[in-house]
């Protein structure tokens, strides 16, 4: 596995984990990236608008499209994923806390 590939598996986890701390488990993109950046797993909007497509394709998120941005959704499977549950391929394992 490449270091871009366990990048883009983290990256995935802790936006799913993200979306999970959320009152009400959405949040905009420009959001998430603002919070993946600090979580140290930054990158441009337009890799994190592919993830959360990727991540919809999975069937862990649904996606609403704002004027000027993407509001993502948690699915309970994106939870389920989040916790480590279960597992997805492409997304990485929760380690336990």
């Amino acid at each position: 596995m490449t270091f871009a590939q366990l990048q883009t598996e983290n990256r995935r986890l802790y936006l799913l984990k993200t979306l999970k701390l959320s009152a009400d488990y959405r949040m905009s993109d420009m959001l998430l990236q603002s919070a993946l950046t600090a979580l140290g797993y930054g990158a441009s909007l337009a890799v994190i608008r592919g993830d959360i497509a990727w991540l919809e394709q999975q069937g862990l998120l649904s996606t609403e499209a704002v004027p000027g941005m993407t509001l993502a959704k948690l699915s309970n499977e994106g939870v389920d994923v989040a916790d480590g549950v279960s597992h997805t391929p492409g997304i990485a394992r929760p380690r336990p806390e």
